[in-house]
């Protein structure tokens, strides 16, 4: 006669059976927070303006600004962007910058740079400058987070980006030039 399995007793989930169940859970945890150190990193940044303040001026330069025969307009305190990974990043991701404070792209050779303000929560005036230091093109006040591109009349070397409402203020103007410094 063969044995029976009483009622009372229940089988015992083999190894195959953990396996199932531990497997899909270790994944939701591990995905839960993969999804949540990148949205903490990217998408609230664009939501949540507090995400702009981790991003402290840096002083790695002086700019003047000279008019047409070289008289003294005022000057800058600059941070440098001379790599393509600074020069990419700009200033994204700030929420202020003092008025006497901008950035300083410097390109290898000139060319005709096109800039744009993808995640750029601050309004800015873009003056585009020549290899020989001379303002070829302002843009003014241009648009926070727009996909608009700005680009020169001429090849430049140079594009410094200060607050929107700076050239006006100061009176700079196209034919002006600069001059720099690195720290």
């Amino acid at each position: 006669m063969g044995s029976k399995q009483s009622t009372s007793q229940k089988k015992k989930p083999g190894l195959a059976g953990l396996v199932v169940v531990i497997i899909p859970v270790a994944i939701a945890i591990l995905a839960y927070f993969i999804y949540f150190a990148d949205n903490n990193d990217q998408s609230d940044a664009e939501d949540d303006s507090s995400a702009y303040s981790q991003y402290e001026f840096q002083k790695q330069g002086e700019l003047s600004f000279l008019s047409h025969d070289y008289t003294s307009i005022t000057d800058i305190d600059i941070e440098i962007a001379d790599n393509s990974l600074r020069r990419s990043e700009g200033l994204m991701y700030r929420d202020s910058m003092a008025e006497n404070q901008g950035m300083l792209f410097i390109f290898p050779e000139p060319a005709t740079q096109s800039f744009w303000m993808k995640n750029t929560i601050l309004s800015l005036d873009m003056i585009f400058v020549g290899p020989d230091s001379q303002i070829v093109t302002i843009h003014k006040e241009t648009e926070p987070f727009a996909d608009i591109h700005y680009i020169p009349t001429s090849p430049v070397q140079y594009v410094i980006e200060v607050n929107a409402g700076f050239t006006d203020k100061y009176l700079i103007e196209v034919g002006d030039r600069i001059r720099w410094s690195r720290l």
